[in-house]
């Protein structure tokens, strides 16, 4: 069974040396069919973190979803 570190490298670009953001980029973009797909999640992730740690409350995450919506 794969480490933890093994799955990171493999599937997230993990490598040494790559910024946050390129590691977020390539992560995002090495398959073009899923580019959309990984967009949506890893953002619906990130909001998910920020309503449960209170940096963001169900209000206004409702009114940014009506913003992208319109």
């Amino acid at each position: 069974m794969p480490t933890l570190e093994e799955l990171l490298r493999e599937h997230t670009h993990a490598d040494a040396g790559l910024s946050i953001h390129e590691r977020v980029f390539y992560t995002l973009t090495d398959t073009p069919a899923l580019t959309e797909n990984r967009t949506a999640k890893l953002l619906g992730l990130l909001i998910e973190e920020l309503v449960e740690s209170g940096a963001l409350t169900p209000r206004q995450l409702d009114k940014l979803l009506l913003d992208a919506a319109l």
